[in-house]
């Protein structure tokens, strides 16, 4: 498991995990704004890694191998962690497990587990998959997904390399274990400040998600963003990103 670390001389640590099929550099800029004030620990989940031959094996896996890595470096408190879609599972997956303690948690567009019955998961872990792969034979195709006008160019360029790296057998454990992952019923109280983040134009889409948080997670707190999309507020605005990021910490205000 990779980590690049930003801001090394702040004090306040911020662990930072991306989406499926993401980088971290593709929301470097907000990660460059953030480490002005912070020590941020930009995560490469395994199996997105195109200079290591890893894979992704699940999210109860990958979760334990990064708190091992915090805990070897001496990270027992840390200041806020952010998960973005995929990386908002394995944000609560680590929250749930309670090995390190985090003052903030942001869940930003984050995949909850599915709670409905096994077939229907498994139509749905096939179309996530076939469409994933008609996106990783075509960087036209893909780019329809991730549009000019939201997103940069990079994004779609970026996210065509990793999926063209990970194996068709990686591509199905993501998905399969980010929708279907394991928590503990009830949640554990926390003293964790979590906000669960959505953009408007993604609300219909993170519907179960909106309401798993709800039912599960005692006390979230629920910022809808308005205007954009699935991940374009860290990608594509790093400036109000920033100013979320703020607000949420009750830090002064840029």
């Amino acid at each position: 498991m990779r980590i690049d670390e930003f801001g090394c001389k702040n004090k306040r640590t911020v662990v930072m995990l991306h989406g499926l099929a993401m980088s971290w550099r593709m929301f470097r800029r907000s990660i460059e704004l953030l480490a002005r004030e912070f020590h941020i620990l930009a995560v490469t989940v395994p199996g997105h890694d195109l200079e290591d031959g890893s894979e992704f094996t699940s999210v109860e896996a990958i979760t334990v191998q990064l708190e091992d890595e915090l805990l070897d470096r001496g990270l027992r408190d840390v200041f806020c962690l952010y998960g973005l879609s995929m990386g908002g599972a394995l944000a609560l997956r680590m929250l749930a497990n309670g090995r390190v303690h985090f003052q903030y948690a942001v869940i930003d567009g984050g995949i909850t587990p599915y709670e409905l019955p096994w077939l229907v998961t498994r139509l749905i872990l096939l179309k996530d998959v076939a469409m994933t792969l008609l996106g990783r034979s075509s960087r036209r195709l893909l780019a329809m997904a991730f549009p000019p006008g939201r997103y940069a160019p990079e994004m779609a360029d970026g996210m065509f390399r990793l999926l063209r790296h990970m194996p068709v057998r990686g591509i199905w454990r993501a998905y399969d274990s980010t929708d279907n992952y394991t928590m503990p019923t009830p949640f554990p109280a926390l003293d964790t400040h979590i906000a669960y983040w959505y953009g408007s134009e993604e609300k219909r889409e993170r519907k179960l998600d909106i309401q798993y948080m709800a039912r599960h997670i005692p006390d979230v707190q629920f910022e809808e963003i308005p205007g954009v999309a699935h991940a374009e507020l860290i990608c594509t605005h790093p400036e109000e990103f920033a100013d979320y990021f703020a607000r949420l910490a009750g830090l002064e205000e840029r």
